[in-house]
């Protein structure tokens, strides 16, 4: 279970877990999670973002669960669900995965392997979040949007 507040034993804090998630590969720029509507980013001391912090915000608030939204919703309808998109930019490539009551955004160097790494973070996410709320992601495809 993860918690904003002061974390109590056993419950791991947001921030720790995007510090968590930040670890999992060094071809991991920035990690942000949003969940109810909280959002807790942490990016890499030698990666500077080219967007604006208001326009970050926007886009985890807003962009990033409309995309997963709309792919998992064609997911449900054709595919048996989706557990990530992938989505690349000009320099860089988005992997987003839901989680109950939000999602997951990890931006990636354009050299990462997505799949290894969402099997990575899937793995801290089942661990850390309530695991009745999961279900075993593995064998799910990968959706890709370029």
């Amino acid at each position: 279970m993860i918690t904003s507040g002061k974390p109590e034993e056993g419950v791991i804090s947001m921030q720790a877990l995007v510090q968590e998630l930040l670890q999992v590969s060094q071809d991991i720029r920035h990690v942000a999670v949003n969940r109810n509507g909280e959002l807790v980013r942490a990016q890499r001391q030698n990666f500077s973002s080219a967007g604006s912090s208001e326009w970050e915000t926007f886009e985890e608030l807003v962009l990033n669960p409309t995309l997963l939204t709309m792919v998992t919703q064609h997911g449900r309808a054709h595919h048996r669900g989706c557990i990530s998109a992938v989505i690349r930019y000009g320099d860089i490539e988005v992997l987003l995965i839901p989680v109950t009551n939000g999602c997951v955004s990890l931006g990636l160097e354009l050299n990462a392997h997505p799949i290894q790494i969402r099997q990575k973070v899937r793995q801290i996410l089942d661990e850390k979040l309530n695991p009745s709320e999961h279900k075993p992601w593995s064998q799910s495809p990968l959706i890709s949007i370029e």
